[in-house]
């Protein structure tokens, strides 16, 4: 394993600063002592490659500065195992220089073949609204969605286009993608759904002040929801 006073190909020597690609096949990152200032920071994309995995304990707290365009790329697995007292928190400050496209962290295809990705008790704050995606998934296998807290700080822009929470890409056909008590606050399309013939089902979760909370432009999406708050930012947002 790994632990805050070893070095990986994830880490430099100065222990805050991360990136790069995980060279050793499971990679467990515990939290620094917040009290002195000592979150980590992202200072280029990390990568988990195919059969790795990244785990992040619960209390992580991880920094990300739009303007690098630095993303958390997963091939493997990436394990957020956050609690209720201490969650794992990723904050994107600033905005991207260029107008592309900005996704924080993408499953890509191929990505949790081992079906043990999971996202639970996790935070992720942006501070200004940008094109992208706070999660992409892109994989066939999705993580499970346990408890996450997706927030938006900046007031909603209308000019900028494709802005959102969390976009779903990729299925297969009769996937089930599941959102359990989770929140998603002040963002263009809270979620996107661009892929068929998926069942979604969200369940004791909130959706506040966003334009448009479901957006789905993708045929024979199936759409269980139970138990869930919406509160739109005007009456003609999506559902």
């Amino acid at each position: 394993g790994l632990n805050n006073q070893q070095i990986d190909g994830l880490f430099d020597r100065n222990i805050i600063q991360i990136g790069g690609t995980l060279t050793q096949k499971v990679v467990r990152l515990s939290p620094l002592n917040q009290s002195l200032g000592r979150t980590y920071q992202v200072v280029s994309s990390i990568i988990i490659p195919a059969n790795y995995t990244l785990i992040l304990e619960p209390g992580v707290e991880i920094n990300f500065t739009a303007a690098n365009e630095f993303s958390l790329f997963c091939f493997g697995s990436l394990i957020i195992n956050g609690n209720s007292t201490n969650p794992v928190t990723f904050n994107v400050n600033g905005k991207p220089v260029s107008q592309n496209e900005y996704n924080l962290i993408e499953f890509n295809e191929g990505s949790n073949a081992d079906n043990q990705s999971r996202l639970n008790y996790f935070v992720i704050n942006q501070e200004t609204m940008y094109p992208g995606s706070l999660l992409l998934l892109n994989s066939k296998i999705y993580p499970t969605f346990d408890n996450v807290r997706m927030k938006q700080d900046q007031k909603i822009n209308q000019t900028i286009q494709n802005s959102q929470g969390l976009k779903i890409l990729n299925c297969q056909k009769g996937s089930v993608f599941t959102i359990n008590n989770s929140s998603f606050k002040g963002f263009l399309n809270a979620l996107n759904v661009g892929c068929g013939s998926i069942s979604l089902q969200i369940f004791k979760s909130s959706f506040f002040d966003c334009q448009s909370n479901i957006f789905i432009s993708a045929d024979y999406v199936n759409v269980t929801i139970d138990l869930s708050t919406f509160r739109m930012t005007n009456l003609s947002a999506n559902l």
